[in-house]
């Protein structure tokens, strides 16, 4: 527990300043235009995927791998408790967001977390394989470039497509999570797998 509570100190303050920039973008929403609350938060959630991928993946985008592997902790210690942090962080924002969208716009509660998971695991998914195949500030630019991308086809699918939101749709939804999801685990088990390498090499 020490250990987790030392590696959360340790997050930059505006990785949590963006993950928290959700709930006063949605307030402003709800009160200043009549457009749905979840499309706001769709186009945002890319960027807090990307904050966390930024960071859990910090150690090798500024070469500080072999430092770290010299100290108390393993690598792959200290790239698990980050991902473990910032997932349970995610988890509880998405918990919290969830019951806002149905207050706001009549969603349930299912429906509404699992489009808001579509782009942040997209997010995720694209920000991994650029960590891999990236280093220094390269791999942040391409993982701002795909939260960038998958945000503008957000705010694109709200423009062209309204309803794709709606109840009706869940099912469409949950079927792109599962896809998603996959991919995204095995994404991270390779990343920890390259970690694995670097310590014994």
């Amino acid at each position: 527990m020490t250990f987790l509570l030392t590696q959360a100190s340790c997050i930059p303050p505006w990785i949590w300043t963006l993950c928290a920039l959700p709930f006063p973008a949605l307030l402003l929403n709800a009160r200043l235009s009549g457009k749905s609350a979840l499309w706001i938060l769709c186009a945002l959630m890319p960027f807090v995927a990307m904050s966390a991928v930024s960071e859990c993946t910090r150690s090798a985008s500024c070469r500080m791998r072999e430092l770290e592997m010299a100290s108390r902790f393993s690598l792959k210690s200290v790239v698990l408790a980050r991902m473990g942090i910032m997932g349970l962080f995610h988890l509880a924002l998405l918990c919290l967001l969830a019951p806002l969208i149905w207050l706001l716009d009549g969603l349930a509660l299912f429906s509404g977390g699992i489009c808001l998971l579509t782009p942040y695991l997209l997010t995720t998914l694209l920000c991994l394989e650029c960590t891999r195949r990236l280093r220094g500030r390269e791999a942040l630019y391409a993982c701002t470039g795909a939260a960038l991308m998958v945000s503008g086809l957000s705010i694109f699918l709200q423009e062209k497509l309204p309803g794709l939101y709606r109840q009706e749709y869940a099912l469409w939804w949950a079927a792109a999570v599962i896809l998603l999801l996959f991919p995204v685990l095995y994404e991270m088990r390779r990343t920890i797998h390259e970690t694995e390498e670097l310590i014994w090499s």
